[in-house]
């Protein structure tokens, strides 16, 4: 992939800007030039600062095919879904009614009359499954349970005007209610890449509208997503912007804030559509983006994940690579609104750090990141286990997906009372 120069970057923002007005070739106004130039530089390197273009047509010599390419490319969290190892399921996929007609697609395994649950968020352009239960959740006799995120697969978007974090406290609620009416339960809640979001949301969540967050006794966050609602930590310094790569900057950090009308994102639902039409092209985006990317060690450990779970060869992509498929087969939006959820305030109006002493006392926090991962870098995780109280900061040799190879040694130091 090439990446964008800043020039270009500036033109084809410009050219965004002209879209809007719908005049291609009229100058940008010099106010909203500024006004917007100057919020989308927040938190932008400062060594690709360059001055705004006046008109669009200076885009005329970039090439769009660039840009998608790097939109395509914005999928790097995708691939982290439900971890798995030993003991096969094939768990079935349930549906749940919700209020105002919405649907919550789940499915589960483990000892499903235990009350010591284990709630796992997955990541972008993905499903909840159950596939396998690692040792160390077997030996725990938990219930696993892995909802489909809203927007994605059979799961409904949120309601009209509902916030995200708001939608999430509530179907989970509903959830551990419909699977344990009124049982006093041991909560785990963990979460991959993007969803490590809304599990940070349930972490937060005030008990009045998410009661089951009293029960929670650990959160477990596996490449984890640090609060994009603000540029910089007052307190620490930490700029999230400054380990990004351009891919991510532009589609979900400041550009993505500015950008109206989700132009950038249906941008690169075009492209990833594209990538998704066959289940053999699905395989091919995922290797060429993710696995052949793999340095030497991360293969062997790979192979030795694949023995110890007789995981066959092309076996995980084949199932990821499903996966992506059915998370949009009714609907983009869980995708298209994927900015606007990380640049929101999910924190319930709390700065990270700033959770009273009933959503911290006794609970426990494990982050864990790979040492070369470029989607979630592993800064964020450093970060995050600095703020949130209890917690721990576990980092393996290898990229976004490296934790999927250790999850059996995760899953045992998660659960340790």
């Amino acid at each position: 992939m090439i990446p964008p120069t800043g020039n270009e970057l500036m033109y084809f923002f410009a050219f965004s800007l002209c879209i809007v007005r719908g005049r291609r070739n009229q100058p940008v106004p010099p106010d909203l030039r500024k006004s917007i130039y100057h919020q989308w530089l927040l938190g932008f390197p400062t060594n690709i600062r360059h001055q705004p273009p006046s008109t669009a047509a200076d885009y005329g010599a970039c090439k769009l095919d660039r840009y998608l390419g790097c939109a395509a490319a914005l999928s790097a969290p995708i691939p982290f879904q439900s971890p798995v190892l030993t003991m096969s399921l094939h768990a079935a996929e349930k549906l749940l009614d919700l209020p105002g007609g919405r649907t919550l697609a789940y499915e589960d395994g483990g000892d499903t009359t235990s009350s010591i649950v284990v709630v796992f968020l997955t990541g972008l352009l993905s499903v909840g499954t159950v596939t396998r239960i690692a040792p160390a959740l077997q030996a725990k006799g938990v219930h696993y349970v892995a909802p489909t995120l809203p927007g994605y697969g059979n799961t409904s978007p949120p309601s009209r005007n509902v916030l995200y974090a708001t939608t999430i406290a509530r179907d989970m609620s509903a959830l551990l209610n419909h699977l344990h009416p009124d049982a006093e339960l041991e909560l785990y809640i963990s979460g991959g890449s993007f969803g490590t979001v809304p599990t940070q949301m349930l972490y937060g969540a005030p008990f009045d509208l998410f009661p089951q967050g009293r029960y929670i006794k650990a959160m477990l966050l596996l490449g984890a997503f640090p609060p994009f609602s603000r540029d910089k930590d007052k307190e620490t310094g930490f700029i999230y912007t400054s380990c990004m790569t351009w891919r991510d900057y532009i589609g979900v950090g400041p550009p993505s804030r500015f950008i109206p009308f989700r132009m950038l994102q249906h941008l690169m639902k075009i492209v990833i559509k594209s990538k998704l039409t066959s289940q053999e092209s699905a395989e091919i985006f995922l290797r060429e983006f993710m696995f052949d990317k793999m340095g030497e060690e991360e293969r062997e450990k790979f192979k030795a994940w694949r023995d110890r779970t007789g995981y066959e060869e092309g076996q995980l992509v084949r199932e990821m690579a499903t996966n992506n498929r059915r998370s949009v087969e009714k609907t983009w939006e869980g995708f298209l609104s994927t900015p606007a959820v990380l640049n929101s305030d999910w924190g319930w109006g709390v700065e990270l750090g700033g959770l009273d002493e009933e959503h911290t006392l006794g609970r426990r926090v494990l982050i864990v990141a790979g040492s070369e991962d470029d989607a979630t870098p592993p800064q964020w995780g450093e970060y995050l286990a600095s703020k949130y109280p209890n917690s721990r900061f576990k980092l393996f040799s290898g990229g976004h997906i490296v934790g999927l190879f250790h999850m059996d040694e995760v899953w045992a130091e998660f659960l340790v009372d």
